[in-house]
Order: structure tokens, then sequence, then C-alpha cells
């Protein structure tokens, strides 16, 4: 396993104070995992300068130190460095280590608390000169936490990013783990780093992480992230991760299935409603109708127009029936479905509940959708079936809609499906615990998941 950013060269910064602890360090490492380290002292950011040449010949030592404790650790000398005015100057002079000896990935630090302005521009002029940026922990930063779709704008002018394994599991509390998953799911994370200091708070946790990760993701999800890793010190190009979509240029974004249609005036309706919330940033989502015969709304709607969120509206209030759904671009590209290795279907709902938790949604009694071919016979066997083949999503969505918003009696339906599906991938008790965070109501309901196990496995096995 190959660690991209790591404060283990003695002396340099706020990372291994001695050659003792960097020794030390570098046990627990290699125990985790880790073969390779690129190591990645701060430089220029205000407190700690580490120059290219001191850093290599840091570097060198204590390599040999390593080799004499017979520690089986490969070490790169590197920088982790910081977004300056004096960077490109920096470079100029040959002062800049890169992740790799072609001097293409930069690992690029962004101060801790905001976005600078001129950071786009320092990422062309950094590109121009033929380097590619990444963005070290960006799930860490108060600028990008505050405004989601500044990262996707990086990620899709040609940076990277580097997320950190600690952040991943909840070290830097819940809000940086949340974040860090939506990041992942998005498809905008592509190494994971240990960005270890000490062997205390800031430890290694790489193994955990992936481990976290192919639970999450899957294992080619954890294969492409370490792969990454490789090319990146190797300088080799990488592969595109399939999850964002940067061909999505609008503002707004609608689904339209290739079987369905769209009433005559639905772009026109989509984009007068759409204008009329100039300024609501807090709005990430207009629900339209849908209808098969263009006049009566498949779903009720109560009154003509609500402004609430899935949770509070549809989940909570049980309004069920296919509807239209837009959502602001960046807002659809914040929130991409995760890809489950292996597995081809995941409830669509997962989506609009979790976008419930950061933005409302603004429901119009307004039919905008045809679907001539919509059927309420079979579609709950054929949608069950269908997550009987997809388990590891159908748990995530369980787990999803167990939150403390959502009414108890959606919660136990929920906690009773994921106890099935657990044993349906021949997961004990036990696991089953510990992978959720609704204890209370899995040990609640686990008799009963399991007679509904017992029963699926009759019907549609």
């Amino acid at each position: 396993m190959i660690d991209l950013h790591c404060h283990i060269l003695p002396g340099c910064d706020d990372g291994a104070p001695t050659m003792a602890d960097a020794l030390a360090m570098a046990r627990v490492a290699v125990d985790n995992g880790i073969s390779h380290i690129l190591v990645t002292p701060h430089h220029m950011d205000g407190k700690y300068t580490n120059h290219k040449a001191d850093v290599i010949q840091r570097t060198t030592e204590f390599q040999a130190a390593l080799d004499e404790a017979k520690i089986d650790l490969v070490v790169f000398p590197g920088q982790e460095a910081h977004i300056n005015g004096d960077l490109m100057q920096a470079i100029k002079n040959d002062d800049v280590l890169f992740a790799d000896e072609t001097n293409r990935y930069l690992m690029l630090e962004l101060p801790h608390g905001e976005v600078p302005e001129y950071t786009s521009q320092m990422i062309f002029e950094l590109q121009a000169a033929g380097i590619t940026p990444v963005i070290v922990h960006p799930e860490r930063n108060h600028g990008i936490q505050k405004k989601h779709e500044l990262l996707y704008d990086f990620v899709a002018s040609g940076c990277l990013t580097q997320i950190t394994a600690s952040s991943y599991l909840g070290v830097f509390g819940s809000e940086v783990e949340d974040f860090t998953q939506r990041i992942i799911d998005a498809g905008l994370g592509f190494v994971f780093a240990s960005d270890a200091h000490n062997l205390k708070d800031r430890n290694f946790r790489m193994q955990k992480a992936f481990a976290k990760l192919e639970q999450h993701n899957g294992a080619e999800m954890v294969t492409w992230m370490q792969d990454n890793a490789k090319k990146i010190i190797n300088g080799d190009d990488l592969e595109p991760s399939e999850y964002h979509h940067t061909y999505i240029k609008g503002d707004v974004i609608l689904i339209l299935d290739s079987d369905d249609l769209l009433t005559q005036d639905a772009v026109d309706t989509v984009l007068y409603e759409w204008k009329k919330l100039v300024g609501r940033p807090e709005i990430g989502g207009i629900t339209f109708m849908r209808s098969t015969d263009g006049v009566s709304p498949i779903a009720k709607m109560p009154k003509e127009s609500v402004l609430s969120d899935h949770i509070d509206f549809r989940v909570n209030q049980h309004i069920s029936g296919d509807c239209c759904e837009t959502l602001r671009t960046s807002v659809f590209k914040e929130y991409m479905f995760p890809e489950i290795a292996g597995e081809k279907f995941l409830g669509e709902g997962m989506l609009w509940t979790t976008i419930a938790f950061s933005y409302k949604t603004l429901y119009l009694n307004k039919v905008i959708y045809i679907m001539p071919e919509y059927r309420t016979d079979g579609l709950t066997q054929a949608g069950r079936k269908m997550r009987l083949s997809s388990l590891n999503g159908a748990l995530l969505n369980c787990e999803l809609h167990m939150n403390k918003r959502i009414n108890l009696s959606v919660r136990l339906k929920n906690a009773l499906l994921k106890t099935c599906y657990s044993f349906f991938l021949h997961k004990g008790i036990k696991r089953l615990v510990i992978e959720t965070q609704y204890v209370g109501l899995i040990l609640s309901v686990i008799p009963f998941g399991y007679l509904l196990y017992l029963y699926w496995c009759r019907k549609y096995m």
C-alpha cells in the first residue's frame, strides 16, 4: 500500500519530532500494510519552510535509518506545498518537490479556513505548466464544506484530490466523516492517504479506511484508489472516475426515462418556476407531477404547492407515487449515487432522502411528465427482487431511512428490512449490530427479520 501524504520525516514540521519517533511511526505504518510513503513536510505555509534540497537529504538519511532498523519501508521525498502567491516562483526556482519524479503531480494544500479567491487562477497557472494539482484533505477545508460545488469545479477542471483516512473514520467529527463519504460517492475522491503526524490522534488508519470503503462502495473502488496512488507516484495517467458527470453544463437537471414523455410546455414550465427561486440557494429542487394521461397526477398532493423536503413531506406523510424531480445541477453533482461493485440497482429514494438533510424542495401540483406504461401491479414484487439482487445497496438505503428525522413506523420497517437483507448476506447478529448506528432498533426486530428472511427465501429464491 502507498501512502502519499505523511508527516513522518523527523524534525521538519509538526510531525515526528525525532528519528526515534519517526522509526516508531514507520513500524506502525508497516503493520498497517503500508510499503511506500511519500514524505510530505509542510512547505511555505507561513510556519514551516522545507526546501527541496533539505527534504531530499533528510529523506536519504531516514531511509538509511529504516534500513539499519530493518523496517521494510521505502520513503520518497516530497512536500505538502501550501498555495500562496510565491508558489509558481518557487517551482521555477526548483524548490518544490512533486509526488513523482516527472514533476507532474503536486500535493497542494489550501488554507484550512477558506478557499482563496485566487485559487482557480493558481490552478490554471499550474496546469498551464503541465502540473496536475492533487488537492489534499479537501473534506476538512471550511470553504469547501460551506460551498461543495467548489470541489466539483476543481475536479472538473482537471485537479485530483487526496482524502484522509482519519477523516473517513470520524476522527475529525461526524460532519467531516459524512462529507468525506459524500465526496467519495460523488466520484470526487481519488486517493486515500494517512496524513499521519504521530501515533496518537493523527495516526495511520489506512487499513480501517479501506475496509470501510469496501463495505460502502465495493472492492473495485478500493482497487481503483490504490491503483491511483501508484500511478501518481509513478507519474502515470489516471483512469477517470465514472461517477461525476462533467458533461452536464446546465443549471437544472431533469431525468427522463427513454420510454416516457414530457408535456409540450414542460421545459418552459421548469425554467419559469426555477427563475422564481433566484436567490434561494436553500431550495435544491422543484418536484413536479407525473401522470398517465397528462392530466391526473399519480401522487396526490394535499395542496397546489408545498415547500418542504423529501423526508418531512413524502416519507413521513406517506405520500407515494412517482413524481418528476428537477434539481439544481450543482446539487445533483454533489449527491451522486454510490456505485457498488457487482450491483445494478439502488432505489432513487435514497438520493432524495440524502438531499433532504441539506436542501428544501418545492412541490408543485403541475403535471409535466407522462408515463403511458405506468403499472401499479407488480411493482412491489419487481422492486423486491431487484433489491435482493443488490443487497449491499439495499442495506445502505435501510440504514439511511432509520435516521431519527424519520417517523418511527418507517424506521422500524427499514430496521426489519435491514435485518432480513443481512441474513441473505449471511451476516450474523454480532456483525449486524456492529454495522448500524441504530442498535436499539435493530435488536427490537431481529426475530421478525429472520422470519421475513425465511418467508422470502421460499417465495423468491
